[in-house]
């Protein structure tokens, strides 16, 4: 199915399943076919399960980002979404659509019934003197130069750069299921313009944080780097009404690396929320 934007872009999603509406967001590199693991498990236990392709990824027709592109254009595509799916939703975030997914849940909250977010990388949180530290080598060893291998259009050697410094694994590019690397590489153009959204231009500190009302559950991976697991903590103190979940067996792409943990431990939550 598709959904038609206000400035001409589109967006394609899967509607899997029958009863609680439940939407799926994609980090970089990615769209709806992230999810592979996740919609068949939560569709046949009860949830109606929408997974999209954020605007630019397959199959989504091609259109120039908008000169102000930023996180809170991905809200406002999101927001859209929601709104055309007339029924408040479990939302379920992960990496860069994670962060998308604070922002709607934040901004409009009537339309998010439970919030899933698992290791947005939402830098501006960190204070920590140790994790600024590494967020900034972090920027300088991965951020630019991925950015410069994308922008020279060798995007495997981009995609591999990106993916060792976001895991913390080296090699974990030839590790993927060849399906979640052919998911990658016919995303690669669309990376350029999200690694280039600096943190001032979308700043999210405690206080944005403490605006976000539903019961959310935060998701870190047991492997991740310190900077994504310490922003799930940070996450932690500031949304009231937070817990924590740890992905054993997995990294940053933990929704692939362990889906079965993962799956077994969002499909608890949601439930308890209808009890």
């Amino acid at each position: 199915m598709w959904l038609a934007l206000s400035d001409g872009a589109k967006l394609y999603y899967d509607d899997k399943g029958q009863g609680d509406l439940t939407v799926l967001v994609h980090g970089s590199l990615g769209d709806y076919r992230d999810w592979a693991d996740q919609v068949p498990f939560l569709s046949n236990r009860g949830f109606r399960v929408v997974s999209y392709s954020r605007r630019n990824h397959y199959p989504n027709p091609w259109r120039n980002y908008p000169s102000n592109y930023s996180l809170l254009t991905e809200r406002d595509d999101l927001v859209s979404l929601l709104k055309e799916l007339k029924e408040p939703a479990y939302l379920i975030g992960h990496s860069y659509g994670g962060f998308a997914a604070a922002l709607a849940a934040r901004d409009d909250p009537a339309l998010v019934r439970k919030l899933v977010l698992a290791e947005p990388p939402i830098f501006t949180l960190l204070k920590d003197r140790e994790d600024v530290a590494l967020s900034l080598k972090f920027l300088s060893e991965t951020i630019e130069p991925g950015k410069k291998y994308l922008k020279e259009d060798n995007f495997e050697l981009g995609i591999r750069v990106f993916l060792e410094g976001i895991s913390g694994i080296k090699g974990v590019y030839d590790k993927l299921k060849p399906q979640f690397r052919q998911v990658m590489l016919d995303n690669s153009k669309t990376a350029v313009a999200e690694i280039e959204i600096t943190p001032e231009r979308d700043p999210f500190d405690c206080e944005d944080a403490r605006r976000i009302n539903v019961p959310t559950l935060l998701v870190k991976a047991e492997g991740s780097p310190r900077i994504l697991r310490s922003i799930v903590l940070e996450l932690a103190k500031c949304i009231p009404a937070s817990q924590v979940a740890t992905i054993a067996r997995s990294s940053h792409g933990m929704i692939w690396d362990n889906p079965k943990i993962f799956n077994e431990s969002v499909l608890e939550f949601l439930r308890a929320v209808n009890k």
